[in-house]
């Protein structure tokens, strides 16, 4: 497995849906030192125009596996940022917290949920991707696989770096603002959402885009989505 300065060097980064090429983020050892580092993306004033607004026009079922690779603060943080990201295109969200002895959703009529499953490995084929889609043909529904090493990993990035350091809203980010961005960013693939300039589905962000994420300002943007119509 690659170490931390390894991942680095590669350059790319990214939760990555297999038939799409989504780099989640580049890093460098320069853009560590300018505090600069590549991760998410935030939408202008003049671009969040064009996001939905109202009441939620569709809802998405998560059934969500985390197998006790996450702690519950975490998970509740992760429930409410995915949240919050999807309400900003009007798409409501049920979370089911799946895995358990109490609850292993197995729900025989259960009407087409997005399967979620947190696994606290790295990608085995590629350590720099976060999350991606697998689509299996029908009736199964699609499935979201989250890398939490890779995530833990970028984490720890942020909150060490010269931003982190000095900025309270960095140095406070936490796993579960990360994993529920990825996944109302695959959530949004899953929906019929492809790559944007800007905004929760942009393929590459800045640390600039950290502070929007917790400041509410980040969101999903209508414009130059190709599918989806709320």
């Amino acid at each position: 497995m690659s170490n931390l300065l390894r991942v680095l060097r590669r350059g790319r980064g990214g939760w990555i849906a297999p038939v799409r090429a989504a780099a989640f983020g580049r890093f460098t050892r320069n853009a560590m030192t300018a505090a600069a580092l590549v991760v998410f993306s935030i939408a202008s004033p003049s671009e969040a125009a064009g996001q939905a607004s109202g009441p939620a026009a569709t809802t998405v079922r998560l059934r969500v596996f985390a197998h006790a690779a996450v702690g519950a603060p975490d998970l509740e943080l992760a429930k409410a940022t995915a949240s919050t990201l999807l309400e900003s295109v009007r798409i409501g969200l049920e979370w089911d917290a799946c895995g358990t002895v109490e609850n292993g959703c197995n729900e025989p009529d259960d009407p087409d949920p997005i399967v979620v499953l947190l696994l606290p490995v790295w990608k085995m084929t590629r350590e720099d991707v976060s999350a991606e889609v697998v689509r299996y043909r029908p009736p199964r529904g699609p499935t979201v696989i989250v890398y939490l090493s890779n995530l833990a990993d970028r984490v720890r990035i942020v909150r060490e770096s010269a931003a982190g350091r000095t900025n309270p809203a960095l140095a406070t980010f936490a796993l579960g603002h990360l994993l529920g961005l990825a996944i109302a960013h695959e959530t949004g693939h899953v929906v019929g959402f492809t790559h944007a300039r800007s905004g929760v589905m942009k393929a590459r962000f800045t640390t600039d885009d950290l502070l929007a994420l917790r400041e509410s300002r980040l969101v999903f943007l209508l414009r130059g989505t190709r599918r989806f119509t709320p």
